[in-house]
C-alpha cells in the first residue's frame, strides 16, 4: 500500500502545477487585452471610418448638398428658431462630409455658442453671396458660455479642422 500512496502523491504536484501555469497565462492574456483596449491600440483607419458612418444625421431636418470648389457637403438646414436653437447639440460627432447650415432672412450679426455640444467644430459665417466672411476654427465645448459673433446671412457648422482640410478660407464661395 505505501507504494501506491507515493505514486498518488507524486502525481498531485504535477497536476496542481499545470493548472497554476494555465491560470497564470490566462491572467497575462487578460492583462494584455486590458492594456490594448485601454490605450486604444486597436484604433485604426477602419474604426475611424466606422465612426464617420455612425455620425450621419438622424434628424428630420431638410438636407441641402452644398459645394465649395470640388468638395460637396451634405448640410442639414436649420431654418426656424427651434431648429436653430437646438443646432448640433446632443450629437456625439459630425462626419467630415456633413454640416449644419443656419439660414437667415438678412445679413446681420449672428452669435453662436457651444451649449450642450460634445465635439469641436468650425463655424463659418457667409454673406448674401454665400462667400465666407469669417471662420472660427476648432471651437471646443469648453468655450461655453462664450459667444462667437460675426456678420452673416448664413452660418455653416462643420467638424473641427474640416475648413482647413478642404482649403476653405475667407472669400471662398459656397454654391447650392
Amino acid at each position: 500500500m505505501p507504494k501506491n500512496n507515493r505514486a498518488k502523491i507524486k502525481l498531485a504536484p504535477r497536476f496542481y502545477t499545470g493548472w497554476r501555469a494555465i491560470g497564470f497565462v490566462l491572467l497575462l492574456v487578460g492583462l494584455a487585452g486590458w492594456v490594448v483596449v485601454s490605450k486604444g491600440l486597436f484604433d485604426n483607419v477602419s474604426t475611424s471610418r466606422l465612426a464617420q458612418t455612425e455620425c450621419t444625421a438622424l434628424s428630420s431636418l431638410r438636407e441641402q448638398v452644398i459645394s465649395v470648389g470640388d468638395v460637396q457637403i451634405v448640410a442639414e438646414q436649420a431654418i426656424n428658431n427651434t431648429e436653430q436653437a437646438h443646432g448640433l447639440s446632443d450629437r456625439d460627432c459630425l462626419a467630415d462630409n456633413r454640416g449644419m447650415l443656419f439660414v437667415y432672412d438678412s445679413l446681420e450679426s449672428r452669435c453662436f455658442w457651444m451649449k450642450d455640444m460634445k465635439f469641436d467644430i468650425d463655424i463659418l459665417w457667409l454673406d448674401n453671396d454665400r462667400r465666407v466672411s469669417y471662420i472660427e476654427h476648432d471651437v471646443s465645448p469648453g468655450t461655453y458660455p462664450k459667444s462667437f459673433c460675426h456678420i452673416g446671412r448664413y452660418v455653416l457648422e462643420l467638424g473641427a479642422g474640416v475648413a482647413k482640410r478642404y482649403d476653405v478660407s475667407t472669400g471662398s464661395r459656397f454654391v447650392w
